[in-house]
């Protein structure tokens, strides 16, 4: 019988991946107590237009920036999947490879304000556990007094960390050091592939 694991579903264009990524990831699974997170690149996005790198790209810099870290895992599970990526069938597909485990979908505060927009939301919000990061200027609790199951969802109070994708696509355009925003094993990709020029 499989190991039943508690996982928590980090999903996102990470466009490129940063360190801050990596500190709210850290402290959902402490403050969950997970026993892993699995970051999943999303191939197509329904809710977001892609600015910047490959799917191929995004998800070799995700493997780059969790190595060596064993609470961390990568799927590439969107990315196979043609077409729009959905949660949805994300979640499924996650179920029936953990079967028995918890899931619990990770997401920013920003996250609420659509997320009964988002393909079959009813049927998400029953077979998955949201967690929702906290953010500066988000007032969750009066978000989430709106939402049609509010119970499935659970705040948990992240860093405020200061780093954007959008801020580094900038930077690495305007030839500014990135340093110190992503791990040395992406800024090294991103440079050798020129990536955000």
């Amino acid at each position: 019988m499989a190991k039943q694991l508690s996982i928590g579903l980090f999903g996102g264009t990470f466009d490129p991946v940063h360190l801050g990524h990596l500190l709210v990831a850290d402290d959902v699974l402490l403050k969950m107590k997970l026993d892993k997170i699995i970051f999943i690149p999303s191939a197509l996005p329904p809710h977001k237009q892609l600015v910047g790198a490959s799917a191929r790209h995004r998800l070799r810099m995700v493997r780059l920036a969790i190595q060596g870290m064993p609470v961390f895992e990568f799927s590439n599970i969107e990315i196979r999947r043609p077409g729009r990526s959905y949660s949805i069938e994300t979640v499924m597909a996650m179920r029936q490879k953990y079967p028995g485990s918890r899931l619990y979908f990770i997401a920013g505060a920003d996250t609420l304000k659509e997320i009964q927009t988002w393909n079959r939301a009813d049927e998400l919000l029953k077979i998955c556990q949201f967690v929702v990061m906290t953010r500066a200027g988000y007032n969750l609790e009066e978000m989430m007094s709106g939402l049609k199951y509010p119970g499935r969802f659970r705040v948990v109070h992240v860093r405020d960390v200061e780093i954007s994708s959008t801020d580094i696509r900038r930077r690495i355009q305007d030839k500014q050091s990135i340093h110190f925003l992503v791990t040395p094993g992406v800024e090294r990709y991103l440079k050798s592939h020129k990536l955000y020029l």
